[in-house]
C-alpha cells in the first residue's frame, strides 16, 4: 500500500507461478507487511514459489518483519535485506 502501486499488481499472474519462480514483497510499513501476509496466504504463494520479504531501508525496522514472521509462523518466506546499504553508506552509489 505505501508504494501506491498495488493496483498495478497483476494477481492473475499468480496462477502461472511455479517452484522455480520468486515473488518479492518490498515492505516499507506495517500496513505493507500485513498486506504481504494477506496476499501470500490468499494466493497460496508459499506453496507455489519462493517468497521474499524485503524491508525498505530506513523505512521499517527489519526486526518488525522478522518478529511478525515468527509470531505468524510464516516459515516459508525468505527474509532479504539490501546488504549494500549495510556494508557501505546507504547513500553510496555504484556498489
Amino acid at each position: 500500500p505505501s508504494s501506491g502501486f498495488e493496483t498495478m499488481m497483476k494477481v492473475s499472474n499468480f496462477s502461472l507461478l511455479q517452484n522455480e519462480d520468486s515473488v518479492k514483497f518490498v515492505i516499507g510499513s506495517e500496513d505493507d507487511l500485513k498486506r504481504a501476509i494477506e496476499i501470500t496466504k490468499k494466493y497460496n504463494l508459499f506453496h507455489r514459489c519462493r517468497v521474499f520479504f524485503s524491508p525498505v531501508y530506513g523505512a521499517i525496522d527489519p526486526t518488525t518483519i522478522v518478529d511478525s514472521m515468527i509470531s505468524n509462523r510464516i516459515n516459508h518466506v525468505r527474509f532479504q535485506i539490501q546488504l549494500h546499504k549495510v556494508v557501505w553508506h546507504p547513500n553510496k552509489r555504484g556498489v
